[in-house]
């Protein structure tokens, strides 16, 4: 299936980059591949629970730059309703439907439900479950550039 633009991740925080997954860090791995996604044109989007802020600090930390950050304090009601998700839509122009929103809590798949867009389960983020409904499952980050197409 061909997705319009890129996905986004929610970051977890507080700690910053490291070599290997662990929770509550994004990898310099998984970062080069949300890099990779921008050098193919593709709009980069971010929605997490943690403040704006927050959310800001650690993506400069890790040296990534997004077209759109929504941070928890932007919305009125968190995960799993999907308003992170449509103001993230919103703010791109894009229609909710064109949005890929990879994460690997059931949480942000409810996100994704509620919004009306695809929902990609992170298969190797720590929250993972196999259980929850997804429309895909990703088992390494370098697989949303072939979701996407």
């Amino acid at each position: 299936m061909h997705v319009p633009w890129s996905p986004w991740w929610p970051i977890r925080p507080p700690r910053l980059p490291r070599d290997t997954h662990r929770p509550y860090s994004i990898s310099r791995a998984g970062c080069r591949r949300r890099t990779a996604l921008r050098t193919t044109g593709r709009t980069v989007a971010v929605f997490t629970g943690a403040s704006t802020r927050g959310a800001r600090m650690l993506l400069d930390a890790a040296g990534l730059t997004v077209d759109v950050l929504v941070g928890g304090d932007d919305v009125r009601r968190p995960e799993p309703a999907g308003d992170g998700v449509l103001l993230a839509a919103e703010r791109l122009g894009v229609a909710p439907g064109a949005v890929a929103y990879i994460g690997d809590s059931p949480l942000d798949l409810r996100a994704a439900t509620a919004a009306g867009s695809i929902g990609a389960a992170a298969a190797w983020g720590h929250l993972y479950d196999a259980r929850e409904p997804a429309d895909h499952t990703l088992a390494r980050p370098a697989e949303a550039l072939a979701l996407l197409g």
